[in-house]
């Protein structure tokens, strides 16, 4: 990866939000974005802890707005946001990056849990610790992203 002015290069690939540069050259993503989104993601989830601990939040009240988030709130996000996808948008080269990724960390863990629990029950664990290894809070991070150029009408 090397930068080149204000552009960001990988793959070959001018990585940035201005429309001069590149646009006819397929679609490119923002650095810009990222920031914002990691800082969005990871104060929602300080905003959330702290709302527990000081007992702003009692534990019947997270379990309901667990319970909503994971019912309602994210699968309408997921739907509304597959519809309007765009595939000519999607950046294949990061969706790909990520996968290989997550199927390394998946294979690293499942070996080294093979390799170090007890015989009895170390398939289960290899299989519990890699999915827990790899499957995090993408959307969170992925959302806010890609999300931001969606156009919102006012009512």
């Amino acid at each position: 990866m090397e930068a080149a002015n204000s552009y960001v290069l990988i793959h070959g690939k001018n990585i940035s939000q201005n429309t001069l540069a590149g646009s006819a050259a397929g679609p490119h993503m923002s650095i810009d974005k990222l920031f914002p989104a990691l800082l969005e993601c990871f104060g929602i989830i300080l905003c959330g802890y702290i709302a527990g601990r000081a007992d702003i939040i009692t534990q019947s009240q997270a379990k309901g707005l667990g319970a909503f988030v994971s019912k309602f709130a994210l699968p309408a996000l997921l739907f509304k946001n597959m519809v309007l996808l765009d595939f000519g948008d999607v950046i294949w080269a990061f969706l790909w990056s990520v996968m290989v990724a997550k199927v390394t960390v998946f294979a690293l863990v499942c070996v080294l849990t093979l390799m170090v629990a007890s015989p009895e029950c170390r398939y289960s664990k290899a299989g519990l610790y890699a999915i827990f290894a790899t499957q995090s809070n993408d959307f969170a991070l992925g959302y806010p992203i890609e999300g931001t150029h969606v156009d919102v009408e006012e009512t």
